[in-house]
């Protein structure tokens, strides 16, 4: 400990992008800096977010703690380097945001006598990840279907929407002016469509692409997909709406940080996802008041919680459906939609009740540790 405080080294492989690595940063920024001293550690330099989280003041370190499964014998050596490094800093909690089911950094922490924690941000299992299970002291899920789902230890298990900060959402959104944005991106008369997601097989796109194209008057919608495109998938994307002949109507806006002017002008936000843990891009969406539906996918039943909201994501026709029956809606009936989200977000997942929630286990934690000694 530092003085008083609580040392939490928090391990990550990467910001390459502001998704789950923005959630992880934002619970460190609202943690009780009088109680808790964080640390961050991550695999490399890059990502243009990777800047941002520099520019804190955090301490941070640049290694594996997490290595890959293909040499053992490589991978058991970096283990004992690991445990070697966690005991050297002193670190108290080591809680962990990676997506895999890593057990090696668990084991580092293990040998080195601290407590190890992570956030299950995925909706697989298999049976590393019951070793990681078995190697945590506590283990943070994102949504309630994981304990249903997952062979998880109820005792030391806790469901927390890790979303966003409504008060710093609203400050954001009140600095951004609706019509000069829509005015600058060409749409101030259309109908925006919404989805931010990293272009990959598992967010489920060309659902989405080919439902939009089907929806009559086309002149009268726009389709913004916000993310990095630069992935094999993100060019079939691209050729598929050419195909379309819908360039004019869809705009791929590539890698962006700022995600803020986007979701300042859209009227709908969709999230087509073939799985979601969480849906980080829809919570934000949800915090802007935007109207929202997404795919019925443990995740998004949680962030979204109206059955209403929810399509199939296997089913062009379910998709296509609710599409045109969101769209036809009234300004008034979207609104209200949008501010009944937007206060299941401040009741369910508002960041800074989330943070207390965390340093309370933070200090059970510890004071279970004191009185093993």
């Amino acid at each position: 400990m530092i003085g008083d405080k609580i040392k939490i080294l928090f391990t990550i492989p990467n910001f390459d992008s502001a998704g789950s690595g923005k959630h992880m940063i934002d619970l460190i920024k609202e943690l009780d800096n009088e109680l808790f001293a964080p640390a961050i550690c991550c695999e490399h330099t890059r990502g243009d977010f990777f800047k941002y989280v520099e520019q804190l003041g955090y301490p941070l370190y640049i290694r594996t703690t997490a290595p890959r499964r293909n040499n053992y014998f490589r991978e058991m050596k970096m283990m004992f380097q690991n445990s070697r490094f966690f005991a050297l800093e002193k670190f108290d909690i080591i809680h962990s945001f990676d997506w895999k089911s890593d057990w090696f950094e668990p084991l580092s922490a293990r040998f080195a006598g601290i407590p190890w924690v992570y956030t299950k941000k995925s909706m697989t299992w298999n049976k590393h990840w019951t070793i990681r299970d078995k190697l945590a002291s506590y283990t943070f899920i994102l949504n309630p279907e994981m304990t249903d789902l997952f062979p998880l230890s109820m005792k030391t298990t806790k469901c927390v929407g890790l979303g966003p900060n409504i008060t710093e959402i609203e400050r954001k959104k009140s600095l951004l002016s609706r019509s000069e944005l829509k005015e600058y991106f060409g749409v101030e008369n259309k109908f925006v469509f919404l989805t931010i997601a990293n272009l990959v097989p598992i967010k489920n796109i060309e659902l989405l692409v080919n439902a939009f194209a089907k929806i009559d008057h086309p002149e009268k919608y726009h389709l913004f997909i916000v993310g990095d495109d630069s992935t094999e998938y993100g060019t079939f994307i691209r050729n598929l709406i050419k195909r379309l002949g819908y360039e004019k109507h869809i705009t791929l806006t590539g890698k962006t940080m700022n995600v803020e002017k986007y979701l300042r002008i859209a009227d709908l936000y969709v999230q087509p996802s073939l799985s979601e843990a969480s849906g980080v891009a829809c919570m934000e969406a949800c915090a802007f008041g935007i109207p929202s539906i997404g795919s019925d996918v443990p995740g998004l039943r949680f962030v979204l919680g109206n059955g209403e909201l929810l399509f199939d994501p296997h089913s062009e026709e379910s998709f296509l459906k609710l599409l045109r029956v969101v769209s036809n809606k009234t300004k008034s009936e979207l609104d209200e939609i949008g501010s009944a989200l937007r206060k299941r977000m401040y009741d369910f997942f508002h960041l800074p009740n989330v943070a207390k929630e965390h340093e309370i286990i933070y200090s059970f934690i510890i004071e279970k540790m004191k009185n093993t000694r």
